[in-house]
C-alpha cells in the first residue's frame, strides 16, 4: 500500500487466472514464492478468444465468480473471525487448493512464511506462530519442516474453522444418514 504496508489478497496455484483487471493500471502486484510457467495475453486477446469460444466464456465466467467468492470469503473471515479459525481456514483450504485428498494425514506444502501468511490473514506473525503451536500442541497438526505441515484432525480442524462444507468432508466422516450434494469446482 501507498503507507509501505502490506497486505497479500491472494495465493495462486497452478491453473489459476491472475490479474484478470478492466482498469488499466494494477492496484498491486504479484510475486512468485515457487517456480512458476505463465502464459500472458493482452486484455484485446484475450477478449477475442473469449469472443469466438462458448466454452472459455463460461469458464472464464466461473473464474471471475470463483474469485468473487473468494474475496467475499476472505473480507467476511477478516472482519468477523478470530486468529484460531482463520489459520485453521487456511490450513484446510492450502489442502483444498493443492488438491490433496482431505481425510488425516495429509501432508500439504506451504511454500510461503510466516510473515505472508500473516499478512493475508490480517494478524501479526506472532499470532501466526502461536496458533500454530497450539494447534500442534493439541495435536491436529504436525511439522516436518517450517514449509510442510501435516494435517492430523481434519474434523476439528473444520470445527475450528468452523466448516461444514461437503467437499471438505471424506465419505467415512458423513453423519450416517445425511446425504451432502456434491460439489464441483471450476478451474
Amino acid at each position: 500500500m501507498e503507507d509501505g504496508r502490506r497486505a497479500i489478497l491472494y495465493f495462486g496455484y497452478a491453473g489459476d487466472l491472475l490479474c484478470l483487471s478492466a482498469i488499466d493500471t494494477y492496484p498491486f502486484t504479484a510475486e512468485a514464492v515457487t517456480p512458476v510457467r505463465f502464459r500472458r495475453l493482452t486484455r484485446r486477446r484475450l477478449a477475442e478468444l473469449v469472443d469466438a469460444d462458448a466454452d472459455l466464456r463460461a469458464q472464464l465466467h466461473a473464474e471471475v465468480c470463483g474469485q468473487m467468492r473468494m474475496a467475499q470469503d476472505q473480507i467476511i473471515r477478516l472482519g468477523r473471525t478470530g486468529a484460531d479459525e482463520r489459520v485453521a481456514t487456511f490450513l484446510l483450504e492450502v489442502a483444498q487448493r493443492s488438491g490433496i485428498c482431505m481425510v488425516a494425514p495429509a501432508e500439504i506444502e506451504v511454500p510461503f512464511g510466516r510473515l505472508d501468511i500473516a499478512d493475508h490473514l490480517g494478524l501479526t506473525v506472532e499470532t501466526i506462530s502461536r496458533e500454530i503451536s497450539k494447534l500442534k500442541h493439541d495435536g491436529l497438526i504436525s511439522m516436518d519442516s517450517p514449509h510442510r505441515i501435516v494435517l492430523r484432525r481434519m474434523r476439528r480442524l473444520r470445527e475450528i474453522a468452523r466448516m461444514d462444507a461437503p467437499e471438505l468432508y471424506h465419505p467415512s466422516e458423513r453423519e450416517p444418514g445425511i446425504s451432502r450434494p456434491a460439489l464441483t469446482a471450476a478451474a
